[in-house]
């Protein structure tokens, strides 16, 4: 599957998703319109999915790195989904980055 996306400040790219039948993961690679390379891996954990994967710091950080982040989509009925990504911490612990609800358009 192919996602085109934009964030609504001029910043634009997509998503490739895939199930890897040798490793039995779901893998997405995420690239974006200002260099930003992320790549996730994981599956179904209590009936959510979630995965994990090593992104690059934001431009404001002004330093080269990576970070870990997990994203869990948690469905929400037929038409809704929730998506909630976190940072993992330098102690281990996780840092809420953003909360998303998304709705199926009326058709």
């Amino acid at each position: 599957m192919i996602e085109n996306w934009d964030d609504g400040i001029g910043g634009t790219g997509q998503s490739f998703n895939l199930y890897d039948r040798v490793s039995q993961q779901w893998h997405q690679t995420w690239v974006d319109s200002n260099g930003g390379l992320h790549k996730y891996w994981g599956g179904l954990k209590d009936g959510n999915m979630v995965l994990v994967g090593e992104v690059p710091l934001p431009p404001v950080a002004r330093v080269q790195g990576r970070r870990t982040l997990r994203v869990t989509f948690i469905p929400m009925g037929p038409d809704k989904m929730r998506q909630f990504s976190e940072s993992l911490n330098s102690d281990g612990t996780w840092s809420a980055n953003y909360d998303l609800t998304y709705t199926r358009r009326a058709k």
